[in-house]
Order: C-alpha cells, then structure tokens, then sequence
C-alpha cells in the first residue's frame, strides 16, 4: 500500500505527492465545503468539510496539511474524523499559519469518499468601515478539487450586497452561496455606497520677484465618485474641467509669497459606474483621443517591444494578466525612497516594484495596442496594508490604472497592484476604497494629487470613513449680458453666465434661451458637468424681428426659470430721433452748466 502526502494552501494552493510510482493525473478528488457564521465579535465560526474521493484502489491519503497567509487570523482549531476527534498541528511562521493533522489507514476502495471536518474561528472575519462591511474569505483552488461556500449575513449589517467578487450562485434568506469557485479569495461588501470625510492641504510657494498663476487638482467628480465640497480656504479666482475630467483651482501668487489652501469636503463611492456621467466621458473622449495613445517618459516602450504572451490584438484583460504574471511586488521598496521608473524600467526589474510599476506597465502595454488608458493617483483606503499596501510618495498615496470602454462610454478602474498583493479580482469589478485625486492621460505627471504639494514634512491628506448622509446643495445662479437697446431686424451677440454656487457637481443640464419678437440662436444648450463654484459662460445671438417695442429674454435649466432681461426694440427712425433728442439733451445740459458757471464767476 502506498501512502499519498496532501498538502493545500488557501490562496497559493500546491499539492506534493510521494508515491512509490508516479502515476499520470491526481489519483484522487476533493470536494471542499465552507460554512461561514457570524459571531458577536465581528469573527466567523467556520465548519469546513473536506471530503476525499479515491480515484485508485491502491492508495490513500494518510496526512492532510492547510496553510493560511498569516493575514487570516485562526483560532480554536480542531479536526474530526468519522465522529472521532483528531489530534491537529499548529505552526505560524512571518507569513503564514500551517495546520496538519495524520488520518488513521484506512483501506483503499476505489471511489469511496473520506469526509473529514475542520473547525476554527476566523478573527475579524468582517469589518464594518463607515456604511459597509466588508468580508474577506479565502478559497481553495486546486486541480480536480471543487469548493463551495455558504455566507451567513452578520446581523446589523445591511443585506444589500454592494459587490460580491465572484457574484454568488444563490442568496436564499440571510445566507449567499457560492459554488465551484475558482477566485482565490472570496470578497464581498454589503451597502449601497461609502462615504469618506477628506481634508486636504496644498501648500503653494512663489519663489520669484513678479506675481505668477499656479493651478491645484482638487478632487473630481467621476462615474464612480460623487463630490460634496464642504469649504475652500481661500477662495480661488476661478475653477474649471479640463479635458481629463480633472477639477482645477486657479490661485495667483504674490512675489516670494507662501500660501496654504485648506480644501475639505465629502467624497461618496459607488460600486459601480453611474450613467449619469456617460454623456460628459462620451464628448471629452472625443477630445482625450488627439493624445490618450500617445507614449510620455514614463508609459514608452522602445519600438518593436515583444513581451511574452502579447500581440497587437490583444484584450485589455490580456494584457492585464500579463502585468500580473510578470511583476512581483516589493514592499521593501516603500522604506526607502521611491523612485517612479516608469514601464520600460519595470519590465527589466520586475521584482523591484510598487502600484507605479503596476500602473505604467498596464498604460504603456495598453497604449502600445491601440487601447486608451490612463493613469489615476489618489488614495486607497486601507484597513490591512499588507494585503491593501499604499505605496506611492507623498502622504502614503496610490496608483492604478484606467482604460476606455467604448460600448460603456465610460473609463473603467483596474488595480493589478492590489489584486496582486490580496488575491481579489480587482479587474472584472472594483471596490468601494478607492478615491481619485488626479487624473493622468495627457500628462504622466501634471497635475498633482493632492499630498504632493509640500514645503515641509507634514500630513496633508485625512481621509476618514463617516456615517453621515452629506446634504446635497443645488444651487444655479445665471445672468443674460446683452445690450439693451436693440435696432429692429438688427443681429446682436449676447451671453448667458451660469455659476454653479452649490456644493456638488452637476450634470446633463438642458438650459433653453427664448424670447418674444426675437430670434435666439442656439436657443437650446446643453453642459455635461459644471462643477462646484465654476462659472460657464455661453454666446448667442439675437435677430430683431417684430415691430413691437419691447422684448423679455428668459433662460430655463431642465425646465426652471433662472434668468431674464428686457431688451428695447427701436426702428431705424428711432433709434437715429432718441440719438439727436439725446444729443440736444446733451447740449441744453452742457449750456446750463455754462450759463451757472458763469454766473457764479459774475457773482464774485
């Protein structure tokens, strides 16, 4: 009789076999199910049922093994075997724990089943962050082996399911089943969104003798962020989009003057892409495309570069696992000082890298294939950095990439780094911890995120998880410029301000300018986003048409009046009788105050 030595590892799954032969396939097949149940200390009480299935007559499994990466907290281990309990071997080592335990010989029969059942306690099995808990389960991957899961809902946690990476095969009442999964990690986040209070300081110097603008990257509105700004102190002279979708500030310096704006506000974070953000990436693609597949010194590979795996036709999923595959993360370099090295760099040092690695081989592959993509630098809100790590200079900053889906409109997020450090899917679906603070498509560089604008060393970026529902103020103000006195069948240039004095962006606004006995054209604008305190202004003109002396020029938003303006209406005749009554009116006044100067001068 031979003996087969099992050994499974949840994340990194390997099996060593020591027969006396060797025998083609795995002699055996696994079946492994996991049922997870909430306690009152936020941990999981886990029954795993392990059954074992003889493929040959002539061996047996006779020692089991299960390794946890350390991150996975386990306690109060025990096994059983056929109604018996058997003895279980604990080691932990810096990265991982190691359960093993001897099963008693058993004679072989060919397609008998072993059933043996493991008991723990995973510790922090769920965490609540602000409106969400989020789960994080390992699963077990290996050739000819199956495994299922069944989730108990925690209670006081919300039931909707704000991502569940892989989607369940069933919810049934409280409890999510999965079945057959390949994942390595199961990862779920119950809520419907999560919000995030951020403060932020820019400290911004002019070294020189004359006054100069600079420009500041606040934070942006994007299919997967809603922006509450709370207060900006001081108030810039004006803000605006520009065309990769950042929000900038403009400030003017003063000769060798320091200032330091304070920027504080509430970030919201959905789950998935909003459609309402569809029409503004549709029309600014249109723009991004003069420069979105062009090479910087960061994303250019030298010509004709081969990598392994890669053609010109290959899927942006593809080209993400190749990323994956070919780096490997180094978290000894966040100790020292970063150095951004850019994809070439990356592809000959693949175990020297960090998120900006990740990030510029992902842009520099993509682009080199004819896919649009983009880098992103904000901040990744973690609660474990060994799996979650934060890397990029700064105030402990992150990157990761984009690209562009056509059939969506959208820019949808990917994070290799992280996927690669946790073992979450982190490409079919994205999470609710990522918050975008500069967005890189022209520029690999400029503009800078926020945390990147320092003097001297100090913390400058707070970004804690709230409970508390942000208020939403809506806020439009607009203004008609136009002259008044208008010449009958005349053409005019006017324009409409609107000012958007409210504390979110706003989107997709229809605004329609009409007035009586006056042709407006366009008489129908429409702006795809305006963000919070900036100021668009729109030309139209005016056509003179009727013989009536007065016309009211009215602006609507979605339906809603927010400005009007009365205009004059003269004929020629008129208009040249008003200029000579004004013109004798001019010189009657000018006589008057001749005739009073020179008598008071008489007077003396």
């Amino acid at each position: 009789m031979r003996y087969v030595k099992f050994f499974s590892l949840f994340l990194f799954i390997y099996f060593f076999l020591f027969p006396s032969k060797t025998y083609a396939g795995v002699p055996y097949k696994v079946v492994y199910d996991a049922n997870y149940i909430p306690t009152a200390e936020n941990d999981f009480s886990v029954t795993l049922k392990i059954n074992i299935t003889n493929l040959r007559s002539d061996l047996y499994v006779h020692e089991f093994s299960l390794s946890f990466p350390r991150y996975f907290k386990v306690e109060n281990i025990q096994g059983r075997f056929e109604n018996q309990s058997i003895t279980t071997k604990t080691k932990t080592d810096t990265t991982k724990t190691e359960i093993s335990f001897s099963l008693p010989d058993n004679t072989a029969i060919k397609n008998t089943g072993t059933t043996v059942e493991i008991t723990y306690i995973q510790k922090n099995g769920f965490k609540i962050v602000g409106t969400v808990a989020e789960v994080i389960l390992p699963a077990i991957q290996s050739e000819n082996s199956t495994f299922n899961l069944k989730l108990e809902v925690p209670n006081g946690v919300s039931s909707h399911v704000a991502l569940a990476k892989p989607q369940p095969s069933a919810v049934i009442s409280n409890t999510i089943v999965w079945n057959s999964i390949t994942d390595q990690i199961v990862y779920i986040v119950f809520g419907r969104s999560q919000m995030y209070q951020t403060s932020l300081n820019y400290t911004l110097k002019n070294p020189d003798l004359v006054s100069r603008q600079t420009q500041i990257a606040l934070i942006p509105e994007t299919a997967y962020q809603k922006v509450y700004v709370q207060n900006i102190q001081p108030k810039p002279q004006n803000v605006f989009i520009d065309t990769d979708g950042n929000y900038m500030a403009t400030y003017t310096l003063f000769p060798k003057q320091e200032l330091v704006v304070k920027y504080s506000g509430i970030t919201e974070l959905f789950p998935r892409s909003g459609n309402s953000m569809e029409t503004f990436s549709k029309n600014m693609f249109k723009k991004q495309k003069e420069y979105i597949l062009k090479g910087s010194s960061y994303w250019k590979l030298p010509p004709h570069t081969t990598f392994a795996g890669l053609t010109e036709k290959s899927t942006v999923e593809e080209i993400y696992d190749r990323v994956l595959k070919h780096l490997t993360y180094d978290p000894t370099q966040i100790a020292s000082t970063l150095i951004r090295k850019g994809a070439n760099i990356a592809i000959k040092n693949p175990y020297e890298a960090v998120c900006t690695e990740y990030t510029d081989l992902f842009v520099a592959l993509a682009r080199m294939n004819k896919i649009p993509a983009r880098e992103i630098e904000g901040f990744a809100y973690s609660t474990d950095r060994t799996i979650q790590p934060l890397s990029f200079n700064g105030d402990i900053l992150h990157s990761w990439p984009e690209y562009y889906n056509s059939d969506l409109s959208s820019w949808i997020p990917v994070d290799p780094t992280w996927q690669d450090t946790s073992g979450i899917n982190y490409f079919d679906s994205f999470d609710l911890n990522h918050i975008a603070f500069a967005i890189h498509g022209k520029d690999a560089v400029i503009p800078l995120p926020a945390g990147m604008y320092k003097i001297r060393d100090r913390k400058d970026v707070s970004v804690v998880p709230i409970v508390t529902n942000p208020r939403s103020i809506d806020k439009l103000n607009a203004q008609i410029v136009v002259d008044t006195s208008l010449k009958l069948g005349s053409k005019k240039k006017g324009v409409l301000q609107i000012i958007n004095d409210g504390n979110t962006f706003r989107k997709n606004l229809n605004i329609s300018i009409t007035a009586d006995n006056t042709l407006i054209n366009p008489s129908k604008i429409s702006i795809d986003l305006i963000a919070p305190m900036e100021k668009r202004e729109m030309e139209f003109e005016l056509n003179t048409i009727n013989t009536k002396k007065r016309s009211i020029i009215t602006a609507m938003i979605d339906g809603k009046i927010v400005a009007k303006k009365q205009v004059d209406i003269s004929s020629a005749s008129e208009l040249l009788l008003n200029q000579v009554i004004g013109i004798l009116i001019g010189c009657i006044s000018l006589f008057v105050i001749y005739k009073f100067v020179t008598r008071l001068k008489y007077d003396k």
